[in-house]
């Protein structure tokens, strides 16, 4: 359930300041970051200032962007 409802649950977290529940999303969006997602992650992370959500997921686009992938 987490890993479907992540993104969800991880702004929830935040508004509610749940900080355990908050850190516990972001492990789960930085494991199953992929090219249908990446890029949300960054601008996400921008709500509260999550430097270690953001920097993860802008380099995951960094370097599968030299790769050649594509977001759809």
């Amino acid at each position: 359930m987490l890993r479907k409802h992540a993104m969800s649950l991880y702004r929830a977290a935040d508004k509610y300041e749940i900080p355990y529940l908050r850190d516990l999303c972001r492990n789960q969006l930085m494991l199953s970051i992929n090219a249908s997602n990446a890029i949300e992650i960054p601008e996400l992370s921008k709500v509260p200032l999550d430097k270690t959500l953001h920097e993860f997921a802008t380099n995951y686009i960094a370097s599968h962007l030299c790769k050649g992938f594509s977001v759809r």
